[in-house]
């Protein structure tokens, strides 16, 4: 059975998010940092959906590769952290989705959707980055009892 661990989160964030080593030493207290945060959050059971724990373990390095990107400070020179935070306009506050612009002002109307109503503070930033909403996708799948449905 996969079970998540620190050298294989670093390892899994090496690869898929491309966080290179010049961004983040192996030995930054952030990896912990986002690691055990997101260990603590996600749900053991996911673990029993999959007897593999594929799931589990990916839904862990997910919350973390967000939590990762969200709280990591950049290394000088590098502004890997910087830059995919404003990529991913993960300082911006945006209670929900476009439904309408207007031409003639250049307004628009945000709508919160069903799906989205019931999500915490945290789990509308957990949209922004790619990795967040793998997450939340593995976290819906056990229905709504963590506000996800």
């Amino acid at each position: 059975m996969d079970q998540p661990t620190l050298a294989g989160f670093i390892a899994w964030a090496r690869t898929a998010i491309g966080v290179p080593t010049g961004a983040l030493a192996d030995i930054s207290p952030f990896w912990g940092y986002a690691y055990n945060v997101s260990v603590a959050i996600v749900s053991l059971q996911l673990s029993m959906v999959d007897a593999t724990g594929l799931i589990y373990m990916l839904a862990v390095y997910n919350l973390a590769g967000d939590n990762l990107i969200n709280w990591a400070p950049d290394t000088a020179p590098s502004t890997y952290f910087t830059d995919l935070r404003k990529s991913f306009d993960c300082n911006a506050f945006t209670p929900g989705v476009v439904s309408e612009a207007h031409d003639e002002t250049t307004g628009q109307s945000m709508e919160v959707i069903t799906a989205l109503k019931d999500l915490t503070l945290g789990q509308l930033q957990n949209l922004k980055t790619p990795y967040g909403r793998q997450y939340l996708s593995f976290a819906q799948s056990l229905g709504g009892i963590w506000g996800l449905s």
